[in-house]
């Protein structure tokens, strides 16, 4: 039966060169078997592509800015949201939102528009601290989240914002149907706060490392997502 795996890039499909070599080579062993094989990052479509001129990952689909944006392995746009005009106003005025080195917005391929753009899909913007990110991200969940929703990125003391309408599990979901795979045969492997709605929505996993709310709700961690595409596959890990 076909099945779908979902995972998040950075700091899990690609942890350091050996271990995402070893990535590649599982998923394309994973999708010879006539299964379904997704990222679903954070990044904007130019930052991920970027990376793929030095990696060759071989993908079905790719969800980017956090599932605001869905593509398949062409390039084309199966789905996208953007942050409504009016809300994005208002945020720009309560929350000082304005084109700054400390923040970045994206559209919908492109990854440095001005915030004054009308297809906002992310707005990125980073703090002096992780815990000035943290009240932020608090601040605008509890407002907002009608709207919008904040996740912290603690790495880069930031935090990103898309349209609550999405968000990396409806993206998944969003692939199943087209392929028409059910539930039980879906798996997802992240490490962070963007990566717990499909962590929690699909069979759900983590990686090594994982913040400890990500590994609190994940039925198990790995240490690599090869491994999680063994254990998938029934072969045994080395």
């Amino acid at each position: 039966m076909k099945k779908i795996l979902a995972s998040d890039y950075d700091n899990t499909f690609y942890i350091n060169d050996n271990d995402i070599k070893n990535n590649i080579q599982k998923v394309e062993s994973f999708r010879n078997k006539n299964n379904i094989f997704a990222i679903a990052t954070g990044r904007s479509y130019y930052d991920f592509t970027e990376d793929l001129k030095k990696y060759p990952i071989k993908y079905d689909y790719l969800i980017i800015n956090q599932g605001a944006t869905i593509l398949d392995s062409n390039g084309t746009i199966i789905e996208n949201y953007i942050i409504d005009n009016n809300i994005k106003n208002i945020l720009i005025k309560d929350l000082e939102l304005y084109d700054q080195d400390n923040m970045f917005t994206c559209s919908i391929l492109e990854s440095r528009v001005s915030i004054k753009n009308n297809n906002i899909t992310k707005i990125h913007k980073e703090y002096e601290t992780v815990e000035e990110a943290k009240k932020m991200n608090s601040i605008i969940n509890d407002r907002y989240s009608s709207y919008i929703i904040s996740y912290l990125i603690p790495s880069n003391k930031a935090i990103e914002i898309i349209s609550s309408k999405t968000n990396k599990a409806n993206a998944v979901n969003k692939i199943a149907e087209i392929e028409k795979v059910i539930k039980q045969n879906i798996f997802t492997i992240g490490d962070s706060y963007n990566d717990i709605e499909m962590i929690e929505k699909f069979n759900g996993y983590c990686i090594f490392g994982a913040e400890e709310e990500v590994k609190n709700i994940s039925t198990k961690e790995y240490t690599s997502v090869s491994e999680l595409i063994n254990e998938i596959l029934g072969e045994k890990n080395e």
